[in-house]
């Protein structure tokens, strides 16, 4: 997740072990702190999962997050909304992964946004 904030699209784009941005997130000194895992490594880790398992692991998300909200709300929760929301991300030059997009008129990637609220809530609450 971190890599993606940063703008690296994928593992294959992760070969700075040394980036200080990602050693700062991670709670390293960004300048003296230890390497982070290296490009061949995070490409395992991504590339170790298949679309069962990625699946999988969605249900297992939702579930908990379903399960934590229930118990905030001592278990009153009568409606569940999912809210998702496309967003463009334009892209500059012959990037990976990116099309063009007639509705926003660029070269773009076009990620989806999801927003989970419990009753009639408005305001997003936030992870404790």
């Amino acid at each position: 997740m971190f890599s993606i904030a940063c703008g690296y699209p994928d593992a294959n784009d992760a070969a700075r072990a040394d980036d200080p941005i990602h050693k700062l997130l991670l709670d390293r000194d960004p300048i003296g702190g230890d390497d982070l895992a290296s490009q061949p490594t995070l490409s395992r880790c991504e590339n170790a999962i298949d679309t069962k398992e990625l699946y999988q692991m969605s249900e297992t998300l939702a579930d908990s997050v379903i399960q934590r909200h229930t118990q905030r709300l001592r278990h009153r929760v009568h409606r569940v909304t999912i809210d998702l929301d496309r967003t463009d991300d334009p892209t500059h030059g012959a990037q990976q992964l990116s099309f063009f997009n007639g509705p926003y008129e660029s070269w773009c990637y076009l990620p989806v946004v999801g927003f989970v609220s419990f009753n009639d809530e408005i305001e997003r609450v936030t992870p404790q």
